[in-house]
């Protein structure tokens, strides 16, 4: 299981449709990590231990329909990580400790 990921994994993967990175043990995702994936339309990070997602986390992903954050350990949001996904379709945040998105 994965507990850190380094920020140059996805450089260049512009062409990357689906990722899956369920069930591991996630803390943080920064803001970088997915700076590249242009194309994603899928993005599973459920199962983990995310209680923090640094802003323009989520930036690029503009092809972005189903954002998968279930089951983590947030504690609330900021409401501007999605505000540049316009295809988002689908986000889940069920099964965390949310007080607020702000």
């Amino acid at each position: 299981q994965l507990s850190q990921l380094n920020s140059n994994l996805f450089a260049n993967k512009t062409r990357l449709i689906n990722l899956d990175l369920s069930n591991n043990k996630l803390k943080k995702i920064k803001s970088d990590l997915f700076r590249d994936l242009i194309s994603l339309k899928i993005l599973n990070l459920e199962l983990n231990l995310i209680d923090e997602i640094e802003p323009k986390s989520f930036d690029n992903l503009i092809n972005l329909e189903i954002l998968k954050l279930d089951s983590n350990r947030f504690l609330d949001l900021d409401e501007n990580i999605f505000i540049n996904l316009s295809n988002l379709i689908v986000l889940y945040l069920n099964q965390n400790f949310l007080n607020s998105l702000e």
